[in-house]
């Protein structure tokens, strides 16, 4: 499971993610595990936005 694709902003690294991928984040968390967070955001971040989608 990856990101669809990743594009920078003046920030830094900006990802978007795939309706795919945000189901499957969902899926998991809901399930009791977290998916492999992906290079360029710390966990806690990572684990945040799939609370925000579920």
């Amino acid at each position: 499971m990856y990101p669809l694709y990743w594009t920078t902003s003046k920030e830094g690294i900006f990802m978007r993610y795939s309706f795919e991928f945000k189901l499957k984040c969902v899926e998991l968390y809901r399930s009791g595990r977290w998916p492999k967070t992906p290079d360029g955001i710390s966990a806690h971040n990572f684990h945040n936005t799939i609370r925000t989608w579920s």
